[in-house]
């Protein structure tokens, strides 16, 4: 749930790149083998056969666009070297751009755009597969940017150095050789631009400097100035009081003076906004003390070996979608309003059936849309990593031994809507931790985590931070 899963050979018709960002694995595309470690840039073929084979720790972008038969050149040139290790300033820049992207899953056509344009700087950054001096990027060097990048960035050298995996020293010397700048110069340009990433107007100059990372204003001030071109007060000025000012000042800036591409933080997280509607169909099919219930069941028998319960239909039909909006729209109608418009514009079947296959679940299952949907929501209400595949199957068989455990009929009907509404709910949630994580920022994903206990407690009657989730399932904490 937290990132792809994939570990069963597989192809599809979309030109896919993944981007991997931290931890190991393994790609196996057709009869070759190819190595993945943080920088590594990975493209997968329409029709291509391959198989992800990850350590618990591996997180990556992953990217499908439609073939484009004008490619096919391009594509030829891919399949003969399919991996590579992108240079850090591309390695930061495509990583910027995803993270970007990813926070604008609630508006589709800004999306799509968007995913358009990040396929086309992929390209571009490949072409040039090594550093200034034409050797490839150090792995220790891809590792320690996008630890700076995507953590800390007021760690020390030999802090970093420790999380990557290398003496002090020597990192000290490959920052140099590798991509031309010096590791104090690196970690002033990412403080920098997570100062632009998080700053919103009326918030207080000092106090985002120092959340940013720098130790001082004076330093604030001084690393502002030498990068952007000016004081950060007539970066204000100029700015001016609307967030729009405030952005094509910012992009004004970085064309001007050429250093640094400003990243501006998106201020949408609508996803998470509309986790706070539940459709009551949920509550009405499994009661409303369900995940008490849950933790007080032993593990049930294997998702693999024991026969499905209740199959139903996770298309998302035109019919379900109308249903469940209105039953949304007696809690929040604007909230209901802006789910219809999503849906419509959005594959959300496609999406819950991509995501369920990648944990080799199945999405008209209903046992394994309830887990899902608990498991998720678990995720993000205690703000855990993933809690692996193992976990996710003892829950679901929790879950079905309670279903089986059922004496009175449930109204067809009532049982698809609460379906349909799991699925959809998993959607939002899962856009939600996707858009919360690229975005780095503690209150969006504080946000979240408040968001997805009050949403435990409407559909299951509990919060889910209450709970453990282990390989033994769902347990009350304590």
């Amino acid at each position: 749930m937290g990132g792809s899963r994939l570990q069963v050979d597989h192809d599809h018709n979309d030109v896919e790149f993944n981007l991997v960002v931290r931890g190991s694995g393994r790609y196996l595309i057709g009869n070759a083998a190819y190595e993945l470690t943080a920088g590594t840039l990975v493209w997968l073929l329409p029709g291509q056969r391959h198989r992800l084979i990850r350590s618990p720790n591996l997180e990556m972008w992953v990217v499908r666009a439609p073939f484009d038969a004008g490619d096919a050149a391009w594509l030829t040139k891919l399949a003969e070297q399919p991996s590579r290790i992108l240079p850090g300033h591309d390695l930061l820049d495509l990583d910027r751009l995803l993270s970007q992207v990813a926070q604008d899953t609630d508006d589709p056509e800004a999306y799509r755009a968007g995913l358009r344009y990040a396929l086309l700087r992929a390209r571009k950054a490949c072409r040039s597969t090594s550093s200034a001096d034409g050797r490839p990027l150090h792995p220790a060097i891809s590792r320690a940017l996008l630890i700076m990048r995507q953590g800390d960035a007021s760690l020390s050298l030999s802090e970093l150095a420790q999380a990557a995996g290398i003496a002090a020293p020597y990192l000290s010397r490959l920052f140099i050789e590798h991509t031309g700048r010096n590791f104090i110069e690196w970690r002033n340009r990412l403080r920098l631009e997570r100062f632009l990433e998080a700053y919103k107007p009326g918030d207080n100059l000092l106090a985002s400097a120092l959340s940013a990372g720098f130790g001082s204003y004076a330093r604030f001030h001084h690393v502002f100035g030498e990068t952007i071109g000016c004081a950060p007060s007539e970066w204000l000025e100029a700015a001016g009081h609307t967030e729009a000012a405030r952005h094509e000042a910012v992009r004004d800036l970085a064309r001007e003076h050429g250093h640094l591409a400003a990243i501006v933080h998106g201020s949408r997280h609508g996803w998470t906004r509309l986790m706070g509607i539940v459709s009551p169909s949920i509550a009405l099919v499994l009661g409303g003390d369900f995940l008490t219930h849950v933790a007080n069941t032993a593990e049930g028998p294997s998702v693999i070996a024991d026969p499905p319960v209740w199959i139903l239909d996770a298309s998302l039909s035109e019919a379900e979608r109308q249903r469940l909006v209105s039953a949304l729209a007696s809690q929040g109608p604007a909230l209901a309003d802006e789910l219809n418009e999503l849906m419509r514009a959005e594959d959300f079947a496609g999406l819950a059936h991509d995501v369920f296959q990648a944990y080799e679940l199945r999405s008209d299952r209903f046992g394994c849309a309830v887990a899902a949907f608990v498991g998720l929501l678990w995720i993000l209400a205690k703000r855990a990593p993933d809690p692996g595949q193992d976990a996710i199957v003892a829950l679901i068989g929790q879950v079905e031994t309670l279903l089986r455990r059922r004496r009175n009929p449930i109204d067809p009907r009532l049982l698809q809507d609460a379906h349909s509404a799991l699925l959809c709910h998993f959607v939002v949630a899962y856009q939600a931790l996707q858009s919360a994580r690229a975005s780095g920022d503690p209150r969006a994903q504080d946000d979240l985590a408040e968001a997805a206990s009050a949403c435990s407690k409407a559909a299951f009657g509990e919060d889910v931070a209450l709970m453990d989730l282990t390989s033994r399932g769902m347990r009350r904490k304590g």
